[in-house]
């Protein structure tokens, strides 16, 4: 399975793999999310948002290290600082939209447990292309040098 993935055209492998880096962490979210939803009671307003953008963060960090090592890592040359800065502005902004989105659905659809779940679905679902667009275009890309960015 891993040779006909690795034969994908760039841009396909790209998303094949961002998609299931994002099955794994979007798995990951919502389990901290219930957790926090559960064990603290935040099912209304700012709370339920907070657990909703709390539990996008945590996963940031390791959509991080699987973008970069899987996902990109034909585009990925290294941690340098650009790509980190890159990524973290990305998935800040990600978490803005995410929060707003979710924030919209909860107000519309109200504090029951299949309106949260509406709620973080819709926001999870808003952010997908998102990311992926900003992760391939903008933050994944080679570090360009004296040399290769004049040569451009």
């Amino acid at each position: 399975m891993l040779t006909r993935f690795n034969t994908l055209p760039p841009g396909i492998r790209q998303f094949v793999g961002y998609l299931a880096i994002g099955g794994l962490t979007t798995s990951l979210n919502l389990a901290l999310f219930g957790a926090m939803v559960s064990t603290f009671g935040w099912r209304s307003g700012v709370a339920a948002t907070s657990a909703s953008t709390t539990a996008y963060v945590v996963n940031s960090v390791l959509a991080y290290v699987l973008n970069s090592r899987v996902a990109f890592r034909g585009q990925h040359v290294g941690d340098s600082r650009g790509t980190v800065t890159r990524f973290a502005v990305t998935f800040a902004s990600s978490a803005g939209v995410s929060a707003l989105v979710f924030l919209i659905v909860h107000t519309v659809a109200g504090d029951s447990s299949r309106a949260l779940a509406t709620a973080q679905g819709a926001s999870i679902a808003t952010v997908i292309i998102w990311n992926f667009t900003l992760l391939r275009l903008w933050v994944f890309v080679p570090e360009q040098t004296g040399a290769t960015a004049h040569a451009r």
